[in-house]
């Protein structure tokens, strides 16, 4: 059938990001490498409908001040920081991969000295030392579950009882119980994606449950 006179055809819909399909193999082979207790991570980009989500779901501002753990190029600091003004720290153990954000905060519309990025191993305590960890109100992790585990006590010793941890994908199980919720409208082929948000507070009263149960 040929197209009335005048009127134009409407425009096909727009492919799948190859970013986001990129992604959904890529975590792929995350959860087939699962099988090793402690696997090297590799840096993989949280898609952007989930950093949009994220300053809706937290409500940043601002006056918060968002952790990077892992901050890898940089994006989700850059999207937060523009979306919501919030500040930002990144700490991230590549030098490459940091040598990328540190260009693209330059190229992004926010303030000198909004984003801060710093090289350093979240395994590492000195590392960790250098943060700003007084002002840090949400502390963001796209990582594996045995670095969730490493990180969740940790944080919790160090954040105030206000701020709160965030996991993407991944949680520890010790810690996952009741905070297991799903990114709206967004899904791997026939898999949705999880997001767990622990306030500090219940962290610090759970590590003190645990310490008190005995052996």
């Amino acid at each position: 059938m040929s197209d009335e006179p005048g009127r134009r055809r409407p425009p096909p819909d727009p492919p799948e990001p190859r970013d986001e399909i990129r992604h959904a193999a890529r975590a792929f082979l995350w959860l087939m490498r699962l099988s090793d207790p402690r696997p090297a991570i590799p840096f993989m980009a949280m898609p952007a409908i989930v950093r949009v989500h994220l300053v809706e779901r937290l409500a940043l501002g601002p006056d918060d001040h968002v952790l990077d753990l892992g901050c890898g190029d940089g994006a989700t600091l850059i999207e937060l920081a523009t979306r919501s003004g919030c500040r930002g720290t990144g700490l991230e153990r590549d030098p490459a991969r940091l040598a990328e954000a540190r260009a693209a905060v330059t190229q992004a519309p926010v303030e000198p000295g909004q984003i801060t990025l710093i090289e350093g191993d979240f395994e590492d305590e000195a590392s960790l030392d250098r943060l700003p960890w007084a002002g840090i109100t949400v502390a963001l992790m796209f990582l594996y579950p045995w670095a969730v585990g490493l990180l969740v006590p940790r944080l919790a010793e160090r954040l105030s009882p206000e701020a709160r941890v965030v996991s993407y994908t991944f949680a520890d199980t010790h810690f996952a119980e009741g905070r297991r919720e799903m990114v709206p409208g967004f899904a791997y082929p026939g898999h949705r994606v999880p997001l767990y948000v622990w306030p500090v507070a219940e962290l610090r009263d759970a590590a003190r449950v645990g310490a008190a149960e005995p052996a």
